[in-house]
């Protein structure tokens, strides 16, 4: 696949997940979410919906460069995951640095 397409293909599984939760959303309040009181207004919602696409894209790119994934089914994959990633990600990082702050000073005497 082109870097293109592993963009594409992310982007697609960031969408989906934007699509399944709007579906859930307009059969919860039975009409646009953004008119209820209760939900984002429609601003917040569509600057939702491109970091979701951003983050899916950006992941998926990043994966398949990489040669974690081959095809177009994981790129979808890691778009739709890309949020759980990115904080399974950021959890492992800070436990971590969390850590390693218990570690001793290596510091050499001179």
């Amino acid at each position: 696949m082109t870097t293109l397409e592993y963009a594409l293909w992310g982007a697609v599984g960031g969408g989906c997940v934007e699509a399944n939760q709007l579906i859930n959303a307009i059969q919860r309040t039975r009409t646009w979410p953004w008119m209820q009181d209760s939900e984002p207004k429609l601003g917040p919602f569509i600057f939702s919906l491109l970091l979701r696409v951003s983050l899916g894209l950006a992941l998926a790119l990043a994966a398949g460069l990489s040669g974690q994934i081959s095809g177009e089914f994981g790129a979808i994959a890691v778009g739709i995951a890309a949020p759980l990633i990115v904080q399974e990600m950021a959890k492992r990082a800070n436990a971590h640095t969390d850590a390693s702050k218990n570690l001793p000073s290596t510091g050499s005497a001179g």
